[in-house]
């Protein structure tokens, strides 16, 4: 299964505090996220305007499922 959050493109490391990093963890907790890396990865093709019909079915669908698990559906 292919998942637009873990794409195949090379990744690059982006540092951001220990302090914000903690803060992630404890918003992800009980959501469908795997991890931080995932939930930053999702806010920024967010910010970016990466639309719905640029996505797979597939990748549409975990998507709409996260953003229920979170409460904004």
């Amino acid at each position: 299964m292919q998942n637009v959050l873990d794409s195949k493109d090379e990744k690059v490391s982006v540092m951001i505090s220990s302090e914000l990093y903690h803060e992630f963890q404890k918003k992800i907790e009980g959501t469908g996220f795997s991890s931080v890396d995932d939930y930053i990865n999702f806010i920024l093709l967010s910010s970016i305007g990466k639309k719905s019909e640029d996505l797979s079915n597939e990748d549409s669908e975990i998507i709409t499922a996260r953003l229920k698990t979170l409460g904004y559906l």
